[in-house]
């Protein structure tokens, strides 16, 4: 069977994004998802290389993908097993060159990069809740030590910093080799792998370019069209307007008086046909107006006639006014008939302020 390339690119997380909402995510590389990647890993069987281009993610779902790996690994001791460090293998994806088996042969770019950092979660609750998330942490991080002890030949104080709260530890391509992460250096430059194998023609992939550029092509203005004609085609075009600009013959022109005579003579067919449509468009458009005036004419009825119904609603709803000239409170209040509830309270409050005695007597005799 061929070689069969899993990749872990973006960022680890868990079997939950292994959805088709998610589909355009782990297509484009954005996302890995555990449960992928591990069902790309058991498609191999004499042949299986891993591509990291990864700035890690949910640990948990990292080391799921190893367990994968190693289990792959035993049930294939004879098929080949090469894992290949991009860009970058950051954090839970640095984790795989830790944790991988050792008959995996790892090679990496000039210019990778590897880092190593503690864990980090969210915790809710009280100081129990803190402290076993601390106890968890600390239990992930040992974990991962004891792999790069027992892998490599790293100082294990200076790794024992690199998983202390903020602190990271990188490792360049020629410190990976010597450490014994990696096995070689491939020369040139790291480039960002192709997320679709080049060499597999997707039907459907190349169907949607198609679609997409026949799109593109059924929109493009005639004015795009024209600028990119080869210059060559241009002259000519120009040349072509420039006879058809010159003055036109004597016999041109009998044939131009001629049908224009005849042009004003009678109007053709087509341009009696334009008429009658748009004698048919007048009138109608004389039909809608008419019905818009007449709904309006309604409407203003029907204002009328509830301005009607308010004013006998209202009739009474304050005290009648004295027919004389305000002058006592009383009668200042009683002037206020015919106000709305809002402007009879606002007007009923500037008069209290305005005459406390007044107000007070009022009220008295209520």
């Amino acid at each position: 069977m061929a070689k069969v390339t899993a990749r872990i690119s973006g960022v680890i997380v868990d079997n939950f994004y292994d959805d088709l909402f998610f589909q355009d995510l782990i297509d484009k590389g954005v996302i890995t998802p555990a449960s992928r990647f591990i069902f790309q890993v058991a498609q191999a069987t004499d042949e299986l290389e891993v591509r990291i281009n990864s700035y890690g993610g949910d640990v948990f779902s990292g080391n799921s993908m190893i367990i994968a790996l190693r289990s792959w690994a035993s049930a294939h001791p004879k098929a080949k097993l090469s894992i290949v460090v991009e860009a970058i293998a950051l954090s839970a994806a640095a984790n795989i060159l830790a944790m991988a088996p050792k008959s995996a042969h790892v090679s990496v770019y000039e210019n990778s990069l590897v880092m190593y950092h503690s864990c980090s979660t969210f915790t809710a609750g009280g100081p129990g809740a803190h402290k076993d998330a601390a106890a968890l942490m600390e239990k992930v991080n040992n974990s991962i030590i004891s792999m790069l002890e027992d892998k490599t030949t790293l100082d294990m104080a200076k790794v024992t910093e690199w998983f202390q709260e903020s602190r990271m530890g990188w490792l360049d391509a020629k410190e990976l080799v010597e450490c014994k992460l990696a096995d070689d250096i491939i020369d040139g430059e790291s480039a960002p792998a192709p997320h679709i194998d080049e060499t597999i023609e997707d039907s459907k992939l190349v169907a949607f370019y198609q679609g997409q550029q026949q799109l593109l092509a059924n929109f493009t203005p005639a004015a795009t069209k024209e600028a990119s004609m080869p210059k060559q085609e241009e002259e000519n075009k120009e040349k072509e307007e420039e006879k058809k600009d010159q003055q036109p013959t004597q016999e041109d022109e009998g044939k131009k008086d001629e049908g224009e005579g005849k042009k004003d003579e009678q109007p053709t067919q087509e341009e009696g046909k334009k008429d009658e449509e748009d004698k048919k468009e007048c009138e109608q458009l004389k039909q809608e107006n008419a019905q818009l005036k007449q709904e309006l004419d309604d409407l203003k009825q029907q204002l009328a006639a509830s301005q009607e119904k308010i004013q006998k609603l209202t009739a009474g709803f304050r005290h009648t006014p004295s027919a004389q000239t305000p002058t006592t409170f009383q009668q200042k209040v009683e002037a206020l008939k015919g106000k709305s509830p809002a402007d009879w309270d606002a007007a009923f409050i500037a008069l209290m302020k305005e005459d406390p005695e007044g107000y007070k007597q009022y009220m008295n005799k209520k």
